[in-house]
């Protein structure tokens, strides 16, 4: 129900080349709160893994998770 935010360039390309990808805010802060809570929880950073399929709602995760002191997460655009 939440609609992604208009179309944002960013510094990484999308797929097409184009540099336009989507970014929904209401998700990338559901994503990083729910993060939050699973570490609360005691699980640990490297058995928690987040899939999005848009380079620019990974580079807004990453933006996000900046603002959280202590957090060491490892974020990469390809699989590993």
């Amino acid at each position: 129900r939440e609609p992604e935010d208009a179309y944002s360039l960013v510094a990484q390309r999308d797929e097409d080349g184009s540099g336009n990808s989507k970014i929904n805010s209401f998700e990338v802060d559901l994503t990083v709160s729910t993060l939050v809570y699973l570490l609360q929880q005691g699980y640990k950073e490297s058995d928690i893994v987040i899939l999005t399929p848009y380079l620019g709602q990974l580079h807004a995760i990453r933006e996000r998770l900046k603002t959280i002191s202590g957090l060491k997460a490892k974020l990469g655009d390809l699989d590993e």
